[in-house]
């Protein structure tokens, strides 16, 4: 059998009965699309319970090491205060299972989602909880059995992101937590404004999204935004230089860790963000109430471009969910189009900014459409985009 040349810790268990469950009950408890491959015991002395998960061609992808051990509360490993059932869980700990990953290929996440089965496996014989100490946080059942029925990753389940303010320059140093269990590098940015820090966020999940999926390299990538463009360095180039957050902020973050910085001047990218409205649309709250202002929205902003058409006073856009890819890894991003003709047979537009996952879909890129597939819709003015219930208020009056 293949020996790895490393394995990855990326999750923890634990539970409060001292012995490990039978290899057969761990396999019976595991979900029916890992069928074809096989979990293996690999050592068996006590206290140590080593478990292999190991594909058709017997190369390990996933390790169980199981011990006896207690919680440690003074072990700064969570960055929020476990709840009332997760403080008893843990309080009652007796058992430890450490897993690690192996990658195959560039695919990272594939091994993850076998290692979060297996940790399911053992919480169904084992009342217990699992840890996530890349992204300092615990994860119940019900979010883990989410993650494994989810057709979608979603990358604010498996990282965190945290924003440090400087109260006397008002700017901020936004990092995340997580990216080590894909084996890639945590992204950060300095000199932030702090009223740009949630679509900055939007921004870092979504290129920690493709780095995730492997999509792209990100290191020295430069990415146009509707505001301007960013860049990707390396953090240990530009992290001496950073003076408006407090040296001791940066203690137990040593990283790796890449910056996103302007392409322009190697700093703020506060300029670029602010571009970024044809990503995050502001005044929506939540995506159920996103979609009711959307139903209500399409036919008034259909017939104003049917009188108006695109112009350089009016700019039509709609978010649109679209299949991304490269090479064998998919996912779904929503992205904004900007509408160029909107007829009885459908609609078509360009897009205004790039794909964050597929490097192939490009500003200006053509794409044809149905008012369905519209998840929000948009009207920018004289350079300056309306949306929700602002956009609402405005279009209303004007039918009346």
């Amino acid at each position: 059998m293949y020996e790895p040349v490393e394995w990855r810790h990326v999750y923890d268990v634990w539970t409060a009965k001292p012995d490990p469950p039978d290899l057969n009950d761990v396999i019976r408890a595991l979900p029916d699309w890992t069928d074809g491959l096989r979990v293996v015991n690999r050592q068996a002395t006590d206290p140590w319970w080593v478990l292999w998960m190991v594909d058709d061609l017997d190369r390990p992808l996933v390790r169980v090491e199981h011990a006896l051990g207690q919680w440690d509360p003074d072990e700064d490993t969570t960055d929020t205060e476990p709840d009332a059932e997760v403080e008893r869980l843990l309080q009652s700990a007796r058992s430890h299972y450490l897993l690690s990953v192996t990658p195959v290929g560039d695919n990272a996440v594939y091994p993850l989602q076998l290692a979060l089965a297996l940790a399911l496996a053992i919480l169904n014989l084992r009342e217990g909880v699992l840890h996530d100490p890349s992204a300092l946080r615990m994860v119940d059942m019900a979010t883990l059995e989410r993650l494994l029925t989810s057709d979608d990753l979603l990358i604010e389940d498996h990282v965190t992101l945290h924003l440090v303010t400087e109260e006397t320059t008002h700017s901020a140093w936004l990092h995340s937590h997580g990216m080590e269990k894909f084996g890639r590098s945590d992204l950060e940015t300095f000199d932030l404004d702090v009223t740009a820090g949630r679509d900055a966020g939007k921004l870092i999940n979504e290129l920690l999204l493709s780095a995730a999926l492997g999509t792209r390299p990100l290191l020295g990538e430069t990415l146009s935004l509707p505001g301007g463009a960013v860049t990707v360095h390396s953090s240990e180039n530009l992290r001496p230089g950073v003076i408006t957050i407090p040296v001791e902020e940066f203690y137990g973050h040593a990283g790796p860790y890449l910056c996103l910085v302007d392409a322009d001047n190697y700093g703020d990218i506060t300029s670029a963000v602010e571009g970024y409205l044809h990503r995050s649309l502001v005044g929506i709250a939540d995506r159920r109430e996103e979609a009711e202002v959307t139903r209500r929205l399409l036919p008034l902003v259909r017939n104003h471009f049917s009188v108006n058409g695109s112009s350089e006073d009016f700019e039509y856009f709609a978010k649109i969910p679209m299949d991304v890819r490269s090479g064998e890894a998919t996912a779904q991003e929503s992205i904004w189009v900007r509408i160029t003709r909107w007829r009885d047979s459908g609609l078509r537009g360009i897009l205004a900014s790039d794909s964050v996952i597929d490097a192939e879909l490009q500003v200006g890129t053509e794409v044809e459409f149905d008012p369905e597939d519209i998840e929000a819709i948009m009207l920018s003015v004289s350079g300056k985009p309306v949306g929700g219930r602002n956009l609402e208020s405005i279009l209303q009056p004007a039918m009346a």
